[in-house]
């Protein structure tokens, strides 16, 4: 192999700080948002995007889903030339998170449906991603956990009855876990990635330089 030919390692270096970015941005937002407008608490209802539509919250709101779409971007590009297909999966759940975060504030009944469009197609890109994960790699235990997590949270948002619960009904703790297990999976999709690539090109070199191992 060349000095000068970039690795599936050196990609996954170079991705490794963009993933710690899409996190720290989004969580770090939140936490801001929070602290500025704890009163988003006293309705059950209410979840993150309610922050892009209070004036104390506007600017970390969006800076924090400017930087995160900004990370999910870099990211996409990066995996552009050895994954396709996960690329696409981090341009569609770029493409919904700013789509979310322009159309939270309210304008109109247009607006609030396209605003709950966005929410639906990243939940469905997330859980495509994590389908397309099982199938091409080796998940752990602990991925099936956030994979589970991911699904009940899913469903218990849809049921009307989660309102009638206590603890359970508030939609923000909820919609963080949710957004927890679908960076969790994002980031073990590029891990598997880089492993199973990185272990590739190391058989390959070996080949390369005796040509007679395999015989």
């Amino acid at each position: 192999m060349s000095k000068d030919q970039v690795t599936p390692l050196d990609i996954s270096r170079n991705i490794k700080p963009n993933l710690y970015g899409v996190a720290v941005s989004f969580l770090a937002m939140v936490a801001i948002c929070i602290a500025l407008y704890p009163q988003i608490f006293h309705n059950y209802e209410y979840g993150i995007s309610e922050f892009g539509a209070v004036h104390r919250t506007l600017i970390p709101f969006f800076l924090g889903f400017a930087a995160t779409v900004f990370f999910l971007v870099r990211v996409a590009l990066l995996l552009r030339a050895t994954d396709q297909l996960l690329s696409r999966s981090f341009w569609w759940v770029a493409v919904c998170m700013g789509g979310i975060a322009v159309t939270s504030y309210p304008v109109d009944r247009i607006w609030y449906d396209l605003h709950w469009f966005f929410v639906g197609m990243l939940t469905l890109g997330i859980s495509l991603t994590m389908a397309m994960l099982i199938k091409r790699h080796k998940v752990t235990q602990l991925d099936y956990l956030f994979i589970a997590l991911f699904a009940a949270i899913t469903v218990i948002s849809i049921l009307p009855v989660v309102h009638d619960i206590p603890g359970v009904r508030e939609f923000i703790p909820r919609e963080l876990i949710g957004f927890v297990c679908s960076f969790w999976m994002l980031g073990r999709g590029v891990a598997r990635r880089g492993h199973s690539q990185l272990l590739t090109t190391h058989v390959t070199d070996i080949t390369e330089s005796n040509p007679h191992v395999l015989t």
